[in-house]
């Protein structure tokens, strides 16, 4: 989180796409629907998930290799 550009370009990129979705002429221009919310709900878990897992993996294999 120390590369202040990097956190820019992130946030920047995720209010483009959610404007490419949820505003519909722009919608429209792309043929994008937006998700219903059970949906965006489902695969935002999967992505946490994801995250998590990898995190315990990483301090898993950060103590194996201290011993």
């Amino acid at each position: 989180f120390s590369n202040k550009y990097l956190n820019a370009s992130i946030v920047v990129g995720l209010i483009f796409l959610l404007a490419a979705i949820y505003i519909r002429p722009v919608a429209q221009i792309f043929g994008l629907t937006p998700l219903p919310l059970n949906y965006l709900l489902i695969s935002l878990s999967f992505a946490v998930l994801s995250i998590l897992f990898v995190e315990v993996v990483k301090l898993i294999a950060g103590k194996l290799k201290l011993h």
